[in-house]
């Protein structure tokens, strides 16, 4: 199965979806994984974080963008 973490903006109006990670369990980051990985494509800079890890990454990033954090 397959796990992700979404960010989504949600107000009486708006429904929608910002931005999405695909989950990884720690162990796709094990040396055991390595041929996994690069088979799936996983960029080589990627490492395991946590389900809030990858959501305060999502956060940062459109905040960068400059989206605002309320409508």
């Amino acid at each position: 199965s397959q796990v992700g973490v979404f960010l989504s903006l949600v107000t009486p109006r708006v429904n929608t979806w910002i931005d999405g990670e695909l989950y990884l369990q720690k162990r796709w980051f094990s040396k055991a994984y390595d041929k996994r990985r690069e088979k799936a494509g996983l960029p080589k800079a990627r490492t395991f974080q946590t389900k809030p890890e990858l959501g305060w990454q999502m956060i940062q990033r459109i905040l960068h963008k400059g989206y605002p954090l309320t409508p």
